[in-house]
């Protein structure tokens, strides 16, 4: 009966035992390191499959959180996207809010541009008249047709140059700021009573009792 112990370095396997006679006991001498390596070969490809394992899950979990804190930042960046508009933009109307109108003309001037620009100071008329006689609805109506004269008047979509920027100031006050002007201001005013004459032609035939006017001032 041959006993040899199975070890690797300082960590012991156990014993491999074989009823042998003299012939296999210098094999079994050369066989038994090779039947420990063998062994501690295997422990070590375990413990690397854990490990792989381990890292694999690790990695898995760091893109999912990483998928993860991209959504919520594609999530915050709609969210302050839509704040802004929100901001910028008057609710009743589409058009801009004072705040959006500020935001413009304050990035006009850091530009450094010297381009002639613009003002254009607009007061409806009869407004309050119209909200006390006939209900805000139809107040409403009509500074939603306002705000529209203005935005067909001027270039709010101008592909060539700046844009111009239509505001409601609030209540019945509107402004209209021009960048890079093209157009003479008799121009525009000009547009703007055509617009005027067909937003109450349409008005007319919808049988509205009351019509559009406004007064505007232009500063350059």
């Amino acid at each position: 009966l041959l006993i040899k112990p199975l070890f690797f370095e300082h960590e012991h396997f156990g014993f491999f035992v074989s009823h042998s006679n003299d012939y296999d006991v210098q094999l079994l001498e050369d066989l038994c390191p090779a039947i420990s390596n063998a062994i501690m070969g295997s422990k070590l490809l375990e413990k690397q499959n854990i490990l792989m394992h381990n890292l694999s899950e690790e990695y898995k979990k760091i893109v999912a959180t990483e998928l993860k804190l991209n959504e919520t930042i594609q999530q915050l960046n709609a969210a302050n996207n839509e704040l802004h508009d929100v901001v910028e933009r008057d609710e009743l109307t589409g058009v801009y809010s004072r705040y959006g109108l500020t935001n413009k003309v304050n990035e006009a001037i850091k530009s450094g541009e010297q381009n002639p620009f613009y003002l254009i100071y607009c007061d409806m008329d009869g407004l309050k008249q119209i909200n006390d006689t006939y209900g805000h609805n139809d107040g409403d109506q009509a500074i939603r047709e306002m705000a529209n004269i203005l935005q067909t008047s001027v270039r709010v979509d101008s592909l060539d140059r700046k844009p111009d920027i239509v505001t409601r100031m609030g209540g019945d006050e509107f402004v209209v700021f021009i960048q890079n002007v093209l157009d003479d201001i008799n121009i525009i005013e000009s547009r703007f009573i055509d617009n005027l004459q067909k937003c109450n032609e349409k008005l007319n035939r919808l049988n509205k009792p009351w019509k559009v006017s406004f007064s505007w001032g232009c500063l350059k």
